[in-house]
């Protein structure tokens, strides 16, 4: 088992990463996978957090670092193929000592992989996920106008049968004793 999560780094001259919104999971994978089979695990275990968390930003998963945590560099998308073959977990589960030269598996070992964005693109999603927030809150007010407007009579919602097949509003003068 082995936890997979998003991460930034943090602001220049901090050589530290920082979990992106407790995105986060405990994966079964095998020994034997190779770099591109986990990367393609790590993504997809990943993403629906990622959409969820980020309102749908379109920075894809597969641009992104991958470190085994701390800080070994597992993927570098600037050289995608290097190592892309070679399995990747068994080095850190499989382990001899110096008394007994024969690897032994270690089933308790914990191994964190990471997805790694930079600072800037980390600060260009919180930008966008402000401008969703206002989009949102703007949506909810004219919706909660809306609303005020047919209760009380002034604006009445009409079930269009043609086109689209949704809801229009019409003025309550306009309506003909409908």
């Amino acid at each position: 088992m082995i936890r997979v999560a998003l991460h930034h780094l943090k602001p220049e001259g901090k050589s530290e990463t920082a979990s992106i919104g407790n995105i986060e999971r405990d994966v079964r994978v095998s020994l034997n996978s190779t770099l591109s089979e986990l990367r393609f695990i790590v993504i997809e275990q990943l993403n629906p957090l990622w959409a969820e968390w980020s309102c749908n930003h379109s920075i894809s998963l597969y641009l992104l670092e991958m470190h085994k945590a701390p800080k070994m560099i597992l993927y570098d998308p600037r050289r995608p193929s290097h190592g892309a073959d070679e399995p990747v977990l068994q080095e850190f589960f499989l382990r001899s000592t110096t008394k007994d030269p024969v690897p032994k598996f270690y089933a308790n070992a914990r191994v964190s992989i990471l997805l790694v964005m930079t600072n800037v693109q980390f600060e260009e999603v919180l930008l966008w996920q402000e401008q969703q927030e206002n989009v949102c809150l703007h949506s909810v007010s004219h919706a909660r106008a809306l609303l005020t407007n047919v209760l009380e009579g002034h604006i009445r919602l009409q079930y269009c049968r043609h086109g689209t097949g949704g809801f229009h509003c019409t003025q309550a003068a306009d309506c003909n004793g409908e």
